[in-house]
């Protein structure tokens, strides 16, 4: 007999079964679902008696729960988990790949592109919907390059391992030559490359103020030239958040003023949205689905579902797609929305090239 497991408790394959209808009816009505219900939709003719010892069976394990004695069954987290897993499992890739709009194609700015895919899917799944674009700080340096302007200005162009370009115009305090400011680069470049940005502008906040005592003085005046453009590549990540509106379809939260708060709060303030995406993505899972409850966050006793997908790649950078919601989402339908999302911005954090200093 086949059976599926998750944290621990096995199900038969017709437990599953049942189990999974049971959880898209309850998505569905939001009201506990019935033995009768089965009677219909259940493509296996069984009896009203066996449908029951399986509800019974579920209910023990853990998956269901009666909210009064003479009432249907409803989902325990146990199955939302149980259902999300499953709907992850059955992902089809070659479907999301085909699945991506033609709309989109030829747009490769990827903060522009962060922005819609939170729109849309905020607004197909009536849900909160965030979303992170990589930071140039994440990408990896292949070179650096020095060109002199007009006026005693400095271009410095900053390549990255992926194609990604960064650009900052500086004012020098000293006009130089072409060919000296080449030297400079292939130095730096000689120093640095194989770094990520993020490194680089650290080491130069640590080191700049000593660089004469630990480097040639040519890499220290190379390091001094080019240190105000590369220091200015800004730390914070860009994320969209979109749909806080729908918060007062979550009946969990409107119902509770205190949780109302700390549910804006978490995702109107910045750092505090950053912060649960950093501890829900510390999993190491491409496709996360979380429950405030599994979380050591503040939020963790809020009755909440977060459900992630990560794309991008240690070398473009990385970002995140996501939506929170009430723990009744239908998780199928959120996983391949999030995951054909996650693929287009892969695809176009690779080809957005270049990123322009102010």
């Amino acid at each position: 007999m086949e059976a599926k497991e998750l944290e621990g408790i096995s199900l038969t394959k017709r437990e599953s079964n049942i189990l999974i209808l049971l959880v898209r009816r309850y998505i569905d009505t939001k009201k506990p679902v019935p033995s009768s219900y089965f009677d219909n939709v259940y493509n296996e003719k069984l009896s009203s008696s066996t449908i029951r010892s399986i509800l019974f069976k579920l209910e023990k394990k853990g998956y269901l729960k009666k909210e009064h004695i003479s009432s249907g069954r409803v989902p325990t987290d146990l199955s939302y988990k149980y259902f999300a897993e499953t709907a992850v499992n059955e992902l089809s890739v070659i479907e999301i790949k085909n699945s991506i709009g033609k709309n989109v194609k030829d747009n490769t700015d990827i903060k522009e592109l962060a922005r819609t895919f939170a729109e849309d899917i905020s607004k197909k799944h009536r849900l909160v919907a965030f979303a992170t674009a990589p930071s140039m700080l994440d990408a990896r340096l292949e070179s650096i390059e020095l060109h002199p302007l007009s006026g005693g200005r400095v271009v410095v162009l900053c390549l990255s391992t992926s194609g990604r370009l960064y650009e900052k115009v500086i004012n020098a305090k000293q006009n130089y030559s072409y060919e000296k400011l080449r030297y400079f680069g292939d130095n730096l470049t000689q120093n640095y490359r194989g770094w990520t940005f993020r490194e680089i502008k650290v080491h130069l906040h640590n080191q700049i103020v000593n660089a004469r005592r630990k480097v040639t003085e040519l890499v220290a005046d190379a390091m001094t030239l080019v240190s105000p453009a590369l220091l200015e590549i800004p730390m914070e990540i860009d994320i969209f958040i979109s749909g806080i509106e729908w918060i007062t379809e979550i009946p969990e939260i409107v119902r509770d003023s205190y949780s109302l708060k700390v549910f804006l709060e978490t995702i109107e303030k910045k750092e505090k949205l950053l912060g649960l995406i950093d501890e829900i993505m510390g999993k190491g899972r491409e496709s996360v689905i979380v429950f405030g409850s599994e979380l050591n966050h503040f939020i963790n006793y809020l009755p909440l579902a977060i459900v992630s997908v990560l794309y991008g790649d240690p070398v473009s950078g990385k970002g995140v797609i996501g939506m929170i919601g009430g723990k009744a989402i239908k998780y199928d339908e959120a996983l391949k929305n999030l995951s054909m999302s996650a693929f287009f911005l892969g695809k176009a954090s690779i080809n957005s090239t270049l990123v322009k200093g102010e």
